[in-house]
């Protein structure tokens, strides 16, 4: 960890009469990080980074019809309009089938996919566990759940 830090000389005040009081007698010009460092890995934020790079890697071309992320339109759903349907999301892709387009949702470094029926899901898991392999990114199947309609809370989460 003491190497590993950010140069702050460029923000700080010199000047003893407008210094703030924690500012006062310092002599470093490097801040370090203290929390979520992970060893001597990349940050949180270049890992979380990374999972939105392998999310779009997952997509892959929406126009293929083999494809379980495959779209081809996106609807809007608002409240007020005249056609509006509760019971499905705000903003929607729609495959060519006239199904939803399955999706991937991350937290951090979980990820959850959804779709239209089960066969869908597991072809876009797979999919996805293809990718964070091929990336080297860990991919905890103790967590992979069965696809149901009401999934419960993230793993961890309660």
């Amino acid at each position: 960890r003491k190497y590993a830090g950010v140069d702050i000389t460029h923000m700080r005040n010199t000047n003893p009469e407008t210094q703030e009081e924690w500012e006062r007698g310092r002599v470093q010009k490097f801040e370090r990080w203290t929390r979520n460092f992970m060893g001597m890995k990349d940050s949180p934020y270049r890992s979380i980074q990374l999972m939105l790079m392998t999310k779009w890697m997952a997509y892959g071309d929406r126009l293929d019809k083999d494809n379980p992320y495959q779209w081809e339109r996106v609807e809007l759903n608002l409240p007020g309009s005249e056609d509006y349907d509760p019971t499905l999301p705000w903003v929607m892709k729609v495959r060519s089938d006239g199904h939803l387009a399955c999706e991937i949702y991350i937290y951090v470094d979980d990820c959850r996919v959804t779709g239209w029926c089960k066969l869908e899901c597991w072809r876009a898991v797979r999919k996805l566990s293809t990718i964070l392999n091929y990336l080297g990114l860990q991919d905890a199947f103790r967590k992979r759940t069965e696809p149901v309609v009401d999934p419960g809370p993230w793993s961890g989460g309660v």
